[in-house]
């Protein structure tokens, strides 16, 4: 097939089956960098965003992305799947004449194998989670192996690139936003409450656990606070278990009547509208996309100290900082967002002006295209 607009032809490797920050700053980049590279998806055969990305008139392509879990039907179909998987992309990056495959994160081995079989292609490796959730043998043979063969690995964070070993070929892009970034104008009524807003999936270790006990224990010194959770389950059982632990702790604490349980967020600009604070309590964030969401849409916000999310703000000035799993901690830090409205003006203030500009396109998005053609044979 002949790349008829005469651009380099980019293959993107996700594995998301639902929407998630990996996801959404790929795709984001890739709506950003159209006009000077042609990019194909590839993405599971089940996975949600089918639809999303092709709305974004990109066209994609399926492959049967078997994800990584410790059940021994995953385990024992890792490797031949792997190989399958490696065959159709080769056979792809064929027939699309691919000059540059970019893989979302790097326990994706596929485009690995397609380069030891004879593809012949530059290979950019994303690097999105912490690498610690993990067992240290398997990432060291995941990172030696895309040192190997990649001709770039990227790092969303300076906490994701102290995980690994220094070499030439690491290096640290921010993920950005490709619109215009402008400060969001408020829609929220003064009712006397304060919303609490948490955007996240409900997946364990996402930190909702922390933040309703942090958020009950505020509230039995300030009533006018409410909790919102806002997120999807993936379709996954664990996932819906947690979401309903959640349920079931909110009416063992007695504040059912102040917490709200929405599902996935259809328009993430009018939450953010509607909070006072954004939290994240995740134990371990290699980024968060969530995080930069909220400090762009000026919204205050506290964080633990999870990896990436430090890197964001200032703690103390343009963001609040606590530690990882700390309760009293996050508790703290809620009533002393709470008690004061200006002081939650120049919080979002600060934190808006603070990303605005370290995560500017000329430092994220520019900077990622040039490593693309720094790497495009």
């Amino acid at each position: 097939m002949v790349n008829e607009k005469d651009k380099p032809v980019v293959l993107v490797i996700e594995n998301s089956i639902d929407t998630t920050g990996a996801f959404k700053a790929i795709l984001n980049y890739a709506i950003y960098a159209r006009a000077s590279y042609e990019f194909i998806f590839v993405l599971p055969r089940k996975s949600s965003l089918i639809q999303r990305v092709k709305k974004e008139r990109f066209r994609v392509e399926t492959l049967p992305f078997l994800e990584i879990r410790k059940h021994p039907i995953h385990i024992f179909l890792y490797l031949p799947l792997l190989i399958m998987n490696a065959i159709r992309l080769k056979r792809l990056v064929h027939r699309y004449q691919v000059n540059l495959v970019h893989v979302n994160d790097f326990y994706n081995l596929v485009a690995v194998v397609v380069k030891m079989l004879g593809g012949h292609f530059a290979l950019l490796t994303h690097v999105r989670f912490m690498p610690d959730r993990f067992p240290w043998l398997l990432v060291k043979i995941w990172i030696s192996l895309n040192l190997k063969y990649s001709e770039r690995i990227i790092c969303v964070s300076e906490a994701v690139r102290k995980c690994l070993k220094d070499h030439p070929k690491i290096h640290v892009i921010y993920d950005g936003l490709s619109n215009t970034i402008s400060k969001r104008v408020k829609s929220k009524k003064d009712d006397g409450l304060i919303k609490l807003l948490y955007l996240a999936h409900y997946i364990p270790g996402k930190g909702q656990d922390f933040a309703l006990q942090a958020f009950f224990k505020a509230y039995q010194q300030n009533p006018k606070l409410r909790l919102r959770f806002v997120g999807g389950d993936m379709g996954k059982k664990k996932n819906q278990l947690y979401k309903e632990y959640l349920k079931t702790q909110s009416i063992v604490l007695e504040i059912e009547q102040v917490v709200t349980f929405a599902g996935p967020a259809t328009n993430i600009e009018h939450e953010f509208a509607k909070a006072d604070i954004a939290l994240n309590f995740s134990e371990s964030e290699s980024f968060s996309f969530t995080c930069l969401e909220a400090l762009l849409n000026a919204v205050p916000l506290v964080a633990s100290d999870s990896g990436g999310p430090s890197e964001l703000f200032e703690a103390g000035k343009s963001g609040v900082l606590v530690s990882n799993r700390n309760v009293d901690e996050m508790t703290n830090a809620i009533l002393y967002l709470t008690k004061d409205n200006n002081l939650r003006k120049t919080y979002a203030q600060e934190g808006f002006q603070y990303v605005s500009h370290k995560f500017a396109k000329s430092n994220t998005l520019e900077v990622l295209k040039e490593a693309y053609n720094q790497i495009l044979p």
